[in-house]
């Protein structure tokens, strides 16, 4: 199966300028390098030849790799940017994935988000995220579900965390409990305490579990390759799969609305009647230009994260979806979320700010850019290697 993330060889370049010589000093006692400085690193601005496709696999941060690496007079100074995949709304604030960090966006004035406060690293590249009341619930990929206080925007805090077997995706919350979409299935948490989230359930599904929405009682599950899953989740110590429909494509992204489920299926949505949980069938389509994987649904429309961009769709006659207005993105729409007339787009490289009050016409009106599109930066002997996403391991003087 294809994945949505490349990832670039570029790490494995930082380990081996790390151990290039194993156990010799990389600085004088004046921060230099003994022996000449390192050459520019050309081979490396073209990342064509150590490219390299993983299946759903996040990329190391420079800071593991280094820590991995048996090579002396080694700092990890910080992290720089990374990847948007995942964005939620509430109230006047925006909350995305910032390569690990959960970043905050101030957008009371939507065509100028602006920072307000950041996470420290999490463990691993944010995926989904899901905010409800005083917290926000992480799906952060290998190291499971990160719970983050952010009753202080300024300051996000990580409280608790619920580690667990599998690739956290998909992230909701409902009742006091989050319900996790982890590559292998459903995982059912109770966050009733949010600084000891606690397993209390877990349905297998046979696809790759994607992405989750809740609603009635029943968990919908995108779940790639075998399509739509539905759960129930009345009692949520034993959730019970009632019902599944097959969609052509590879379900990604899944939004419940009026006994309706609205399935960014890849390269198109899906409308299926789940009135009938135990049968839900599918009413209509509408295909997408770009893979679709990211959905929300508000006021009879359908609005699409299809990586080339933000589609919107007539969705008032459920039988009959129709694309009535699209805005094509820079980076690669993954993610979207909903707030009065605008629609916030995740666009792999930052936040997008799109005003739907017309939806025939979405049109940008503010964005928030990752910085240089670099993920991770370390030091050694007066210099900071820094693992940059399109161009390679660049090395700076810093001394």
């Amino acid at each position: 199966m294809l994945t949505r993330v490349k990832i670039f060889g570029l790490m494995i370049a930082v380990l081996s300028v790390l151990t290039l010589v194993p156990g010799a000093p990389f600085g004088s006692a004046q921060g230099r390098p003994t022996a000449a400085p390192p050459e520019p690193l050309n081979t490396l601005s073209n990342t064509e030849a150590t490219e390299a496709y993983f299946s759903d696999f996040s990329a190391p941060s420079a800071s593991s790799v280094v820590q991995d690496a048996d090579a002396e007079n080694v700092e990890f100074v910080g992290h720089v940017g990374g990847a948007t995949y995942a964005v939620a709304v509430q109230g006047d604030y925006a909350y995305i994935g910032e390569g690990p960090r959960l970043t905050i966006l101030d957008i009371s004035n939507p065509a100028s988000p602006t920072v307000v406060g950041k996470t420290a690293p999490l463990p691993d590249i944010v995926q989904d995220v899901y905010v409800s009341g005083d917290y926000a619930y992480v799906a952060d990929g290998w190291d499971g579900l990160r719970v983050v206080d952010v009753s202080t925007p300024s300051n996000p805090t990580e409280v608790g965390f619920y580690n667990m077997s599998g690739h956290a995706k998909g992230v909701a919350v409902a009742g006091g409990y989050a319900y996790v979409a982890n590559q292998r299935g459903l995982r059912v948490v109770d966050v009733s305490t949010p600084s000891d989230p606690t397993a209390v359930g877990a349905c297998d599904t046979p696809g790759y579990a994607e992405d989750v929405a809740v609603a009635g009682g029943h968990a919908y599950v995108a779940d790639d390759e075998a399509g739509l899953r539905v759960v129930d989740v009345s009692t949520p110590s034993d959730p019970t799969e009632v019902g599944f429909y097959d969609t052509p494509g590879l379900a990604y992204g899944v939004a419940v609305a009026g006994g309706y489920a609205y399935i960014a299926d890849c390269w198109s949505l899906r409308v299926v009647d789940v009135s009938t949980p135990s049968s839900p069938t599918e009413v209509g389509f509408c295909d997408t230009p770009g893979c679709a994987c990211g959905v929300a649904v508000a006021g009879g429309y359908a609005y699409i994260a299809d990586w080339g961009g933000l589609r919107v769709v007539d969705v008032s006659t459920p039988s009959n979806p129709t694309e009535v207005g699209s805005y094509n993105t820079p980076g690669s729409a993954e993610d979207v979320a909903l707030a009065g007339d605008y629609a916030y787009v995740a666009d792999r490289w930052g936040l997008r700010v799109v005003d739907v009050s017309t939806p025939a016409s979405p049109t940008d009106v503010g964005f928030y850019d990752t910085p240089e599109r670099a993920y991770d930066v370390a030091v050694a002997g007066g210099y900071a290697y820094i693992a940059n996403y399109l161009e390679g391991l660049r090395v700076v003087d810093i001394s």
